[in-house]
């Protein structure tokens, strides 16, 4: 039990200064709220039903009440339900849940690690938050995902980020013609919405190309499954960096980079992953890296500001490699500066 109900608990009791009891009761429009679907209808009707057999209750009024409703809506289960299970709602197949093919997903570890209640809710219970607006955040996120992926397939066939930015955009507009975005333009709002998304989209990808371009690294895969021992998994995005046979006989050494595009707000502090609650990109690494020398894991802030361009407002974050060989992999222009560049090396 979460501590939050021990301290409200403590905080409050009856009139006469004894502990709080729990009542059953609620209101008329606490009734409609809960036979507002078949799942939490159902299951009030068997909470009801075994208060009233077990003597808890002396009236079966709101218990017929609930049955002449799951009747109306033609619920069959209900039937099942009280002859296998006696009323009681149990978890049989809880590993199906949170496990596929006895392997587990690097998100739900952390999810687990980050709050467990709260990973039940959503794996368990598969509970999501209500979203009022027509295109949810989660369509916002796919939107940008989506967009990346088209784009960036063309950075070779694209010069310079004029013409990125113009196919970009010409491409954003081909994705805002389904359904579900393209229904937001009947509002006023809703134009604004879509416009100001797609101008964030468009300025998302050019700041992805121009990291590209300015790199020794090619994208290698995209939308990439990765299938551990243990766990399983998709990672945005996999570089690998080019180098020629004459730079392998130098002792050049090639480097692999994994790639996440996050929306949201990003956590990449070493506590977070040393407790679990970032550890994705990692493991996704010791799948994709073969004998090559991981430069890093890295999220890149694809959020949706909405704001003017901020210098290094794209710049990703995450877990590198300190080398300055590795370093310069990633940005063919980064320079010594005060020994910036020296200093990080032997911190590392």
């Amino acid at each position: 039990m979460s501590e939050v109900f021990r301290d409200v608990d403590a905080l409050f009791c009856e009139k006469e200064g004894g502990k709080l009891l729990r009542r059953k009761k609620f209101s008329p429009e606490d009734l409609i709220y809960k036979c507002s679907a078949v799942a939490p209808l159902l299951r009030q009707y068997l909470v009801e039903k075994k208060a009233y057999e077990s003597g808890k209750t002396n009236s079966a009024v709101l218990q017929s009440t609930l049955f002449t409703a799951l009747d109306k809506l033609s619920v069959t289960e209900k039937d099942d339900y009280l002859e296998e299970r006696g009323g009681q709602v149990s978890i049989e197949k809880g590993k199906e849940l949170f496990f596929r093919g006895d392997k587990v997903s690097p998100t739900a570890l952390e999810g687990y690690f980050s709050c467990p209640f709260k990973h039940f809710a959503e794996r368990g219970l598969k509970l999501k938050e209500r979203e009022e607006t027509a295109v949810m955040a989660v369509d916002s996120g796919n939107f940008i995902h989506e967009l990346l992926e088209k784009t960036l397939l063309q950075t070779e066939n694209v010069a310079t980020e004029e013409q990125m930015r113009i196919y970009a955009r010409k491409t954003g507009e081909e994705i805002l013609q389904k359904p579900v975005y393209s229904m937001q333009k009947d509002t006023e709002s809703g134009k604004f919405f879509t416009e100001k998304l797609l101008d964030e989209g468009v300025e998302v990808a050019v700041a992805a190309y121009r990291q590209l371009r300015n790199s020794d690294y090619r994208i290698e895969n995209l939308e990439q499954n990765v299938d551990g021992e243990f766990f399983h998994g998709k990672v945005d995005r996999v570089d690998g960096s080019v180098c020629g046979a004459e730079e392998k006989e130098q002792g050049k050494k090639e480097y692999v980079r994994v790639v996440d595009y996050k929306t949201g707000s990003i956590d990449d502090s070493a506590s977070a992953y040393y407790t679990g609650r970032k550890l994705q990109m990692q493991l996704y690494m010791t799948e994709v890296k073969g004998e090559r020398v991981p430069a890093g894991v890295f999220y890149f802030p694809a959020a949706l500001d909405y704001a003017s361009v901020e210098d290094g407002r794209f710049r990703m974050k995450g877990f590198m490699n300190g080398s300055e060989e590795a370093l310069r992999c990633g940005d063919k222009d980064i320079k010594e500066k005060d020994n910036k560049i020296k200093g990080r090396v032997e911190d590392i």
